[in-house]
């Protein structure tokens, strides 16, 4: 649609990188690790932004936000790896 990814494309391209659903554990915490740059052991706006734009994908400001808002259940500006699993297991 817009130009931009939606959620509804961001999952499937999530889960196309999974492989097989078995591996879904392994996957999750390889993909958390790829977008947390800094080994921080959480994902900033910034990473995700640029973990995204390295598979092509380039967001808007207000795409970044509304994704960090969705996945951020603790309203700390920052994504944990719970956060993250959680959010794409329940979106597969």
């Amino acid at each position: 649609g817009s130009g931009g990814i939606e959620f509804d494309e961001f999952l499937p391209m999530i889960a196309r990188e999974f492989g097989k659903k078995e591996d879904v554990d392994q996957h999750v915490r390889e993909t958390f690790r790829s977008f947390d740059a800094n080994g921080d052991g959480v994902i900033s706006a910034r990473e995700f932004r640029q973990a995204v734009a390295k598979m092509g994908q380039n967001l808007t400001d207000a795409e970044v936000s509304e994704f960090m808002r969705s996945v951020d259940k603790d309203g700390d500006g920052v994504i944990t790896y719970e956060e993250f699993a959680k959010y794409v297991v329940c979106n597969l």
